[in-house]
C-alpha cells in the first residue's frame, strides 16, 4: 500500500501532483482551519483540485506573476510544480507555484526569416 494513502489530507500535497506539474486555473482565496484552531489562507481551483494551503513562498509567486491584488487572481493559470525543499534544515516534500509557459501563437512569425531577398 503506498503511505500516503495511510495520511489522507483535503488539501493538496507533493504526492497527489504523482511527480508531474499541474496547470490549474484558481477559482478563488479563502481562510481554512488547518487544526490547532489555526487558520491559513489557501487556494481553490476551477477543476476540482484539492485546495493549496498557500504559504509565504508561494504567494510571492502569484504576486510576481498576476500582482499583488488577491481579487484579480481568479480565473488565472498557476502551474504546480512538485518539489524537495529545505525546511529547518530537513529535505521536505513541497509544491511550488511556476508561471504558466507562454503558448506560441501560430500567427507569430517564425524566429528566423531564411527567406533571401530578389
Amino acid at each position: 500500500m503506498d503511505a500516503d494513502l495511510m495520511h489522507p489530507s483535503r488539501f493538496l500535497r507533493r504526492a497527489d501532483l504523482n511527480g508531474q506539474p499541474l496547470r490549474v486555473t484558481i477559482a478563488g482565496l479563502k481562510q481554512e482551519e488547518v487544526g490547532n484552531g489555526q487558520s491559513k489562507w489557501a487556494l481553490t481551483f476551477t477543476n476540482g483540485t484539492k485546495a493549496l494551503i498557500l504559504n509565504k513562498t508561494n504567494s510571492k509567486a502569484i504576486q510576481r506573476v498576476h500582482g499583488k491584488e488577491t481579487d484579480n487572481w481568479p480565473g488565472k493559470e498557476i502551474l504546480l510544480v512538485p518539489a524537495v525543499v529545505d525546511f529547518k534544515g530537513d529535505e521536505v516534500d513541497a509544491i511550488r507555484v511556476r508561471a504558466v509557459p507562454q503558448r506560441r501563437s501560430s500567427e507569430e512569425p517564425p524566429p528566423f526569416d531564411d527567406a533571401i531577398p530578389s
